[in-house]
């Protein structure tokens, strides 16, 4: 019996901010002649795959999350349990356009590589609407081209950054870090790796920082300790344990409200997939 288990498959991130498990096809222990299949994850806010085309006929399953669907000229919001039918050489795009990670099932027939996958980890995706590309529908989230020494964002204006696109900065540095190092270690070496990767990006990183109170005039100089604070802006409370509980995130909301601070990311790298262990909480954001 051959079997493919998700929780073995390391999978592969892409510029586009998704990461792609094969279940059936590709570097996947089934390898069917008339199918491929995967599991793709996309990042909050942004992840996608890109608008492209190929002479398979293939189905996307939305199993959790919220995206938009181009197909041809047609754009449209799709959610949790809908599959979109993709015709033959008709060019689609899908965009999660939620805060928390999409998840969905791609499967294509007959079976074998796609050329987009090559062409976006090469930088040489066809831009929407040049050449023989058509454009996308009106209205649609922008394609993404990037090469992957492109995908990195980076920093270098970083002190004005608003608290959505400092989210969506650590979001996708979490989530690669997640993949590399994969569950079960430390906190502290999640904290340490997370907190260099964004101060060589640029931000200005704190690590387990003391935060004071002043309740009833008392003033108390260490209610409790940050695990990062990146710009002064988003406290990143990192876990490493099998799940996350209730209290995590009321622990959380009570670090956002009294620091005055209007956005917090719980992080649990403990989690066997990181968009299992991912919450953004937020105080009058």
């Amino acid at each position: 019996m051959i079997i493919s288990d998700l929780a073995k498959i390391e999978g592969r991130r892409y510029p586009a901010r998704r990461r792609t498990q094969n279940l059936a096809g590709g570097v996947a222990p089934i390898q069917a002649k008339n199918f491929s299949l995967g599991n793709v994850t996309l990042d909050p806010r942004g992840g996608q795959v890109p608008w492209h085309n190929h002479a398979q006929e293939e189905v996307y399953l939305v199993i959790e999350g919220t995206a938009e669907m181009c197909l041809g000229e047609e754009r449209q919001t799709v959610t949790s349990g809908q599959m979109v039918f993709i015709p033959p050489g008709v060019f689609h795009q899908l965009t999660n356009i939620g805060d928390t990670p999409l998840r969905m099932l791609y499967c294509y027939g007959p079976a074998g590589d796609v050329a987009h996958w090559r062409q976006e980890l090469d930088g040489t995706l066809p831009p929407a609407g040049v050449g023989d590309t058509p454009p996308l529908p009106d209205g649609a989230q922008p394609q993404c081209t990037k090469k992957p020494e492109e995908e990195l964002p980076h920093a270098k204006d970083g002190k004005d950054w608003d608290e959505n696109a400092l989210s969506k900065a650590v979001l996708y540095t979490a989530f690669a870090l997640h993949t590399e190092l994969g569950p079960g270690l430390l906190e502290s070496v999640y904290e340490k790796v997370l907190a260099i990767r964004l101060a060589r990006q640029g931000f200005e990183v704190r690590c387990q920082v003391p935060v004071p109170i002043l309740i009833e005039g008392i003033a108390i100089e260490e209610a409790f300790r940050a695990d990062i604070i990146v710009n002064d802006k988003v406290i990143l409370e990192l876990k490493s344990v099998e799940s996350l509980q209730k209290i995590h995130s009321k622990q959380l909301f009570s670090y956002l409200r009294l620091s005055g601070k209007k956005l917090g990311l719980l992080l649990n790298f403990g989690a066997l997939h990181l968009n299992d262990g991912l919450e953004r909480i937020s105080h009058n954001l």
